[in-house]
């Protein structure tokens, strides 16, 4: 019993076992990833083991196995740490105490880290967004755009100026592709630029005279005792749909260049639909409290793999050419 304990919980072996599990587990979970999106695009969206407590359904079995395998490695690790601390082993120990670091720094991810993906912000438009409790909403207010065009329309260097509040000052900050902006406790990354209707302008008129009636997204339009909410469009803004509102009366109308809208019992003609399109980033916004531990125990661990390699490398070519000399 004592010498099965000792091949499992101070031998690399086991642990190199549990680390192919996880990688084929991890292959499992991208399949069923691809083959069900839906059920998991909200992933990222809490930590995530709040996350797996919401969502303890048969398919997410393999990221059950993943942490539990994890937890062997660290265990396997935490007593390769003490044997080489109790050897005097330091180079070794170091290593074991980094890699320890590593899942250390991924376990407190998986507790309280979370990302909040493709938040669309449009320019000259505050924008509120709702992080989860104990954190405050992040204001963020897109005010100027540069970036450059390859011949196909494909926009390249792209920066960005936002405005936004930290505490009760109001900041400026850049933001650039690969290269995230820290606010308050977020990171935020620019993922894409894109195009964004603001509004749509209806060009009225009842025979004499004309009327712009601007139909903001997201805000209803009210005048009088009627109101209008815009609510879709099709690709060529050929035609809008549109709820309109007066008094009791609520009806969804399909509105095109020629139609009729009366409008308190007056009739107009619409001449004209124009789309107002502003410029609109794509953020990431996300919390990892771990992130700077992750950095410096991987460059920690990476450097002294690198090293163990060359000098096991050294050590073999040495007894290499001594071998050549002694049988030349």
């Amino acid at each position: 019993m004592k010498n099965l304990l000792k091949r499992v919980f101070f031998d690399i072996e086991p642990t190199v076992y549990a680390l192919t599990l996880i990688s084929f587990f991890s292959i499992i979970g991208a399949f069923i990833i691809y083959f069900n999106p839906e059920g998991y695009n909200l992933i990222t969206s809490k930590p995530l083991f709040e996350w797996l407590s919401l969502n303890t359904r048969f398919d997410t079995f393999w990221l059950f196995l993943i942490i539990l395998f994890f937890g062997f490695t660290a265990v396997t690790g935490f007593f390769c740490f003490l044997k080489d601390l109790v050897k005097f082993r330091l180079f070794t120990a170091i290593f074991h105490l980094t890699f320890l670091l590593v899942l250390l720094a991924h376990l407190i991810t998986a507790m309280y880290g979370f990302k909040i993906p493709d938040i669309i912000i449009p320019q000259s438009k505050p924008e509120t967004i709702v992080t989860p409790p104990p954190f405050q909403p992040l204001k963020i207010f897109f005010s100027e755009l540069d970036y450059k065009q390859t011949p196909y329309g494909v926009p390249t260097d792209i920066k960005a100026k936002i405005i936004y509040l930290e505490g009760r000052r109001e900041l400026e900050g850049t933001l650039s592709v690969n290269n995230p902006l820290k606010v308050n406790d977020f990171y935020i990354v620019l993922r894409d630029v894109a195009n964004y209707l603001a509004s749509v302008e209806l060009i009225l008129s009842d025979g004499k005279d004309s009327m712009l009636l601007p139909l903001i997204v997201g805000q209803p339009f009210q005048k009088d005792n009627y109101r209008i909410n815009f609510l879709a469009n099709d690709e060529q803004f050929r035609q809008i749909k549109i709820s309109y509102q007066e008094g009791e009366k609520k009806e969804i109308l399909f509105l095109e260049a020629g139609s009729n809208l009366t409008l308190s019992g007056k009739t107009y003609r619409v001449n004209f639909i124009k789309p107002v399109i502003i410029p609109a980033l794509i953020i990431d916004v996300s919390y990892d409290p771990s992130l700077m531990l992750i950095f410096y125990a991987s460059t920690v661990f990476t450097l002294f793999i690198t090293i163990d390699v060359l000098r096991r490398l050294f050590k073999h070519f040495s007894r290499k050419n001594q071998y050549q000399q002694e049988t030349s």
